[in-house]
């Protein structure tokens, strides 16, 4: 990466700062070593040990996302706030992941992921501006980040896309077979998760935010991660939204889920999957979990800056738009 190339890509992040300043957010600083490692079922923790002379032991991680740290300081009356941060994630090394990359997050009170949604179209719109760029390419894909942005539920997404109504899904099986029909196999110990999303990286994500960028909402209940659920009336669905531009990922929002006995229940049942698939210790982040009652009604969003630049100034992966890529002789 070179210093022209560093400077465009500050005028981005600089432009993330300003769009929340005139907001009236709080930019905030948490931890990037957290005291408990993450038990999202599918991502890959950093983790180490701190030790004191006087014989103290402590298992440490490298944080995956901000968001535990954040929403306590929500609990205790932060109002709305972000940070632009690393986020650290193991075993990612590809053309649009880095095992240590820097995201924005945030938490707006008193909205929820529709409103947040509202907000991310026009931070990258104002970042568009900034670089010049309000149309993107990649790998033959045109985005103008200019026009309105679509949302999508993932039910008419896969329904478009692959051929499945997953609302008429009763059970695992049922998505086995629906894989198994659009040519996608899948073994017979395979999650939904799992399954879901060999359906959906091979049939649907190519072909969202082609032309417009989109946002992909209303997930299946199994994947609301810390997203409050809604019956929509056909199915559960998660209050969770993902935005897409050229078929490229940039975010992951939701409604925030409240409710700590609920939110416990999920993390335990990440953590027996966790332990399936990678093994380890977990335990449960118990001062995020006793701040969750007092954290106001919110939304919040994580985004992926390196993504966006390398959209913006027209890169072909991350690595360009970072000084020290994975591998480049850190």
């Amino acid at each position: 990466m070179d210093r022209a190339t560093w400077l465009r890509r500050q005028s981005i992040v600089d432009a993330v700062r300003a769009f929340f300043a005139r907001r009236g957010f709080i930019e905030v600083e948490t931890p990037a070593l957290g005291a408990h490692r993450d038990v999202t079922t599918h991502i890959r923790d950093f983790h180490t040990e701190y030790r004191d002379d006087a014989g103290c032991v402590k298992t440490l991680g490298l944080i995956t996302s901000p968001e535990h740290h954040m929403k306590r300081l929500l609990a205790a009356g932060w109002g709305d706030i972000f940070q632009v941060c690393r986020f650290f994630r193991n075993g990612e090394a590809t053309r649009l992941h880095n095992p240590e990359f820097t995201g924005v997050e945030w938490y707006e009170t008193g909205r929820d992921y529709a409103g947040c949604m509202e907000t991310t179209e026009a931070l990258v719109k104002a970042c568009a501006a900034a670089a010049g760029a309000p149309v993107v390419c990649d790998r033959g894909k045109t985005c103008a980040l200019d026009a309105p942005f679509e949302r999508l539920p993932v039910r008419e997404a896969v329904r478009r896309h692959a051929g499945v109504d997953i609302a008429t899904l009763r059970d695992d099986a049922d998505l086995r077979d629906a894989c198994a029909a659009a040519g996608e196999r899948c073994a017979v110990d395979d999650s939904y998760d799992d399954m879901f999303f060999r359906l959906f990286l091979a049939k649907v994500e190519p072909h969202l935010g082609v032309d417009r960028a989109v946002f992909l909402c209303d997930y299946p209940a199994p994947m609301a991660a810390l997203s409050r659920l809604r019956d929509d009336g056909v199915f559960p669905v998660a209050e969770r939204f993902e935005l897409y531009a050229c078929g490229v990922e940039l975010c992951n929002g939701f409604t925030e889920l409240r409710d700590p006995a609920e939110q416990r229940a999920r993390f335990a049942a990440q953590i027996g999957e966790k332990k399936k698939i990678y093994g380890g210790d977990y335990t449960l982040d118990e001062a995020f979990l006793n701040a969750l009652p007092a954290m106001p009604p919110c939304a919040g969003n994580a985004l992926g800056l390196d993504r966006l630049v390398m959209l913006l100034l027209g890169k072909s992966s991350i690595a360009e738009v970072i000084p020290f890529p994975f591998g480049a002789g850190i």
